[in-house]
């Protein structure tokens, strides 16, 4: 007769850890910033005025909601999702990364599909950025060797 054996969990490994909670945060990040720019395209196009208007530069503080909704949501996962890393200085540096890449991908990524693609392409692009923020994030969780998140 054998014996019945059991499935080790994975090992821990805190490079892919890193790399999906930085996978995450610019993800989700990146497509928080999006939705909130999709949603002042469509405040525009609707020609709804804006909430709060300066009368010298004419700015509006949505987009600034969504910059720092962005901004958070990037912080936050980057930092939950490297729970598995012990050291404290990486988690933040990863959290900090993830919310400075999601600002580039807003000011990089979403004028280009804005130009090109115009608001179908912003809600393409909040889509794939949202849908590989969850898949990193997952990946990231997988990798903390069994421990749960």
């Amino acid at each position: 007769m054998s014996t019945p054996t059991t499935a080790e969990p994975p090992a821990k490994d805190p490079v892919a850890i890193g790399l999906g909670a930085l996978g995450s945060g610019l993800g989700l990040g990146g497509g928080v910033l999006t939705v909130a720019l999709v949603l002042v395209r469509a405040v525009q196009r609707a020609n709804i005025p804006p909430r709060a208007d300066d009368a010298v530069v004419g700015t509006s503080t949505d987009i600034l909601a969504g910059l720092f909704a962005g901004l958070a949501v990037a912080a936050f996962f980057g930092w939950r999702r490297s729970k598995g890393v012990e050291n404290i200085f990486q988690r933040g540096a990863i959290a900090a990364i993830a919310a400075f890449g999601a600002v580039m991908i807003g000011f990089l990524f979403a004028p280009l599909f804005d130009h090109f693609a115009g608001l179908i392409g912003l809600l393409l692009l909040a889509a794939l950025l949202i849908a590989g923020g969850v898949w990193c994030g997952m990946w990231a969780s997988r990798t903390t060797g069994g421990a749960a998140t």
